[in-house]
């Protein structure tokens, strides 16, 4: 359901002027993990061992680089986290949203979201739900230039977010 992990580099920052060497480098990295390649705990140790590793491996062989080894600096981590494509929130969006209209589609959501939070920390298993935020030529609205959705998508996701909050809410019925 998730596309691949990826190592992004952000920002790099190094050098004062464009004819002459920096003293230093600095690097920011987007990394992201799957699920399982978290720890015990939820979180990237193991992937942060493996970079490291990888980095220090590379630049070993160079005199100034083992000199002057990289040195890491982990600053914020947003744990990743999984809800079972059998859960019954997500059979529920997806019966609320398809008695709509909606083609709904089990998808993993490659970057971070408040669900993972509610769902590692607070034990709520959480998922994502939103428009569909389309064109007609099927190209995407959400985190463009020109980001925009259409009303009646608006209606659609909230009304299907009620249904869903009715159906897992609402005692069955006794007979």
């Amino acid at each position: 359901l998730l596309p691949p992990p990826s190592i992004v580099p952000t920002t790099i920052k190094g050098g004062e002027w464009w004819v002459t060497y920096p003293a230093s480098c600095e690097v920011a990295l987007d990394v992201t993990y799957l699920p399982v390649q978290a720890d015990a705990d939820g979180w990237a140790s193991g992937v942060r061992t493996q970079i490291e590793r990888a980095v220090r491996d590379a630049t070993a062989p160079d005199a100034w680089s083992a000199a002057n080894p990289p040195r890491f600096t982990w600053d914020t981590e947003l744990a990743p986290a999984e809800v079972a494509p059998s859960h019954p929130v997500v059979n529920s969006l997806l019966s609320s949203a398809t008695s709509l209209g909606r083609s709904p589609r089990i998808l993993g959501e490659p970057s971070w979201t408040d669900a993972a939070t509610l769902t590692r920390l607070a034990d709520t298993p959480a998922v994502c739900l939103g428009p569909t935020a389309t064109r007609p030529d099927g190209s995407p609205t959400l985190h463009t230039i020109d980001e925009y959705i259409e009303l009646t998508d608006l209606l659609s996701t909230a009304k299907a977010l009620a249904l869903t909050a009715l159906d897992l809410t609402t005692p069955a019925p006794t007979l």
